[in-house]
């Protein structure tokens, strides 16, 4: 495979480099940047057309460095157009108001007390006047809203809060990404004003989505058979159990639940099955591939639009859009053009975990599964069938390990067993699926496929959760960073390189590379060793005190929920490369004092007091990072997290 043969992928990783680096440098003026474009493509311009004159290719390397640098700064440019902070309309702007008027996006998405949903915004109000406003609240209500439902609400959103602890997960990150930047807790303060479909489509596809929910909720009956239908099918999760939900995250079968590349390349390969394009005519060829792409796009916009579904949903269409000419066109051209044209509709993409992985799954399916399924030919046809299954799961975890490591610091131990059972297991899911979603309003069809349905998706429950239920299921605490990121796919591009191209030269850097990353985890191993910190924890249900003394880790918390822990506590236990059970911290509840494992003492009274010991370093976490804090000024009950080097 010669990578030359192959333009949009260099096209492609230049475009998402300039997406990358523009929160660095969002601060030019647009005008420079144009300016900078115009320049560079004028240069470009007199050079090819001199190479052209001279009919000789002259120049090759800095033709082909300024094209490359052309799509760097258009996705400078591309980031520039779709940031809403530049838009002096958005809410971000506004204060002098009272309440706002928008127009409602979703169904109602029920949480435990509130339902939510969210709401584009066109005006806010003060009084009894109005101004043209723009932006996306999500609100947190009462009522039963409806997409294109106009709204007024009373009251003003609040701007999104950064995280008060060391990574915990920053929600306000999250939704910036998304372009949103506001709550809101609206309650009852809602008053339906009229309806516009000023969205036909997707309006008219959320609609047909909660008509086959309706209809899943009146046949499949089994609660969590329920859930899986609706997440498997319609990629709706929000409804799971966390029971299910940690099952088939343990197992390794979370990807099934979440459409994806899989599912619509299920439907696309359904197809195939009856009619082979290149053998009709190249009329029927037009026709049957367009019909294809209409069905893709059709499930696309029903199951909510995913970044993964539409990166298999654009890359299907580009093939069969090739196809229609082709017989075998190029999947890493296609895959490369999917990529350019989802990030030229939304540049945040790029920072979507599914998106990610699932460009991740895909090149490491097409590059490592050939190569991985060679190692072995079993002659038994099933146990051959059953070897392609297990080799395309071994790709697609060798290419997401770091992404999904880096973000859930999992990783499932048996997710070679559970693709056996997982991928078939949708497959006819899917296959008795889609018919249903499809005739479902029909009653004695509908309540047939549904009970059979419901039956089926009860017995891969049962698999998927002995799955969970087998020892050392899954491997937790796994600590990466984005270096790290880098050196596993340098040495996973070497590696490949090496095998498949026999290219031996690259052996040393092979090595090299390996040394690298043992020496830098050895000097971090160093570093963890002789650590003495204290992290104070904030959260609304009480106090939290770890304390890092060497590889031990000591802990102490007054009145922290389960859940707190979990995501407030945990995840910068995990990355200051702490695995350890946590022992204790001993508290004195009369003198209001904590015991340091060294004898060192700590007040737990309103302000912290470090009793007979000066800490050589205090700093606060701003959301972001860590800043130097004066230690005479820390207390309990500020909602702030503080970092303590005793020495």
């Amino acid at each position: 495979m010669a990578f030359n043969e192959f333009p949009f992928l260099r096209y492609a990783v230049f475009f998402i480099l300039g997406i990358v680096i523009y929160p660095w440098i969002e601060f030019v003026d647009i005008f420079w940047i144009i300016i900078l474009y115009g320049s560079i493509f004028l240069l470009y311009l007199i050079f090819t057309l001199y190479t052209s004159y001279l009919n000789e290719f002259k120049n090759r390397l800095l033709i082909s460095f300024l094209g490359l640098t052309l799509w760097v700064i258009f996705g400078l440019l591309l980031s520039y157009s779709k940031d809403v902070k530049r838009d002096t309309n958005h809410l971000l702007y506004k204060d002098n108001y009272e309440g706002y008027i928008g127009i409602v996006q979703q169904n109602d998405e029920i949480k435990p007390r509130t339902l939510r949903n969210t709401i584009r915004l066109t005006h806010v109000a003060n009084n009894d006047s109005l101004w043209k406003a723009e932006g996306e609240v999500i609100i947190y209500h009462q009522s039963n809203l409806a997409p294109g439902q106009v709204v007024a609400i009373k009251g003003k959103p609040q701007r999104v809060a950064p995280p008060n602890n060391p990574y915990e997960f920053d929600y306000a990150q999250f939704l910036s990404r998304q372009q949103i930047y506001h709550t809101h807790f609206a309650g009852k303060n809602i008053t339906v004003l009229g309806w516009v479909n000023h969205r036909p489509i997707n309006f008219f596809f959320l609609s047909l989505r909660k008509i086959i929910q309706d209809q899943m909720n009146k046949v499949i009956s089994h609660p969590r058979a329920n859930q899986i239908a609706q997440a498997l099918l319609l990629g709706q999760k929000n409804n799971l159990d966390r029971e299910v939900s940690e099952a088939y995250s343990t197992a390794g079968a979370m990807h099934i639940l979440a459409v994806s590349g899989l599912h619509v390349g299920i439907i696309y390969g359904f197809f195939f099955v009856f009619f082979r394009p290149y053998k009709l005519s190249p009329y029927k060829r037009m026709a049957y591939l367009s019909m294809v792409i209409i069905i893709i796009w059709t499930y696309a916009f029903l199951t909510g639009m995913s970044p993964s579904v539409m990166r298999s949903a654009t890359m299907f269409t580009i093939i069969s859009m090739a196809q229609m000419r082709s017989s075998s066109p190029s999947v890493y051209n296609g895959l490369a053009i999917s990529a350019i044209l989802l990030l030229v509709y939304d540049p945040n993409l790029i920072y979507a975990v599914g998106f990610q992985l699932s460009y991740a799954a895909l090149t490491g399916i097409l590059l490592f599964q050939p190569v991985i399924v060679n190692l072995w030919l079993p002659k038994n046809k099933l146990l051959y069938r059953c070897w392609e299954i297990t080799s395309v799961g071994i790709a697609a975890q060798l290419a997401t390990f770091p992404i999904s490591a880096y973000y859930f610091h999992t990783f499932p131990t048996y997710f070679i067993l559970s693709n056996l059972i997982a991928i078939p297991g949708a497959f006819v899911i899917m296959a008795i699926g889609i018919p249903f979603m499809l005739f479902s309003i029909f009653p004695w069809i509908g309540e047939g496929l549904g009970l059979v349905l419901d039956y089926l998706i009860q017995i891969l429950n049962k698999f998927i959760f002995l799955i969970h239920d087998l020892p050392a299921a899954k491997v937790t605490a796994i600590r990466i960073e984005p270096w790290e990121i880098v050196w596993y796919y340098s040495l996973l591009a070497l590696t490949f390189i090496l095998v498949t191209a026999r290219f031996k030269k690259l052996t040393i850097s092979l090595i090299s590379v390996i040394l690298l990353g043992v020496c830098v985890n050895w000097a971090n191993l160093m570093e963890i060793k002789n650590k003495k910190e204290i992290y104070l924890y904030t959260a609304t249900s009480g106090r939290a005190v770890d304390h890092i003394y060497g590889q031990t880790l000591y802990s102490w918390n007054d009145g922290w929920a389960d859940q707190d822990i979990l995501y407030k506590i945990i995840p910068n236990r995990i990355n200051v490369g702490i695995h350890s059970q946590t022992i204790p911290l001993h508290f004195e509840p009369d003198q209001g004092v904590l015991i340091l494992p060294d004898e060192k003492f700590i007040s737990t009274k309103e302000r912290v007091e470090f009793i007979n010991f000066s800490p050589k370093e205090v700093s606060c976490f701003d959301g972001k990072s860590w800043h130097p804090a004066d230690q005479d000024s820390i207390m309990w009950n500020d909602n702030k997290a503080y970092r303590i080097i005793v020495e």
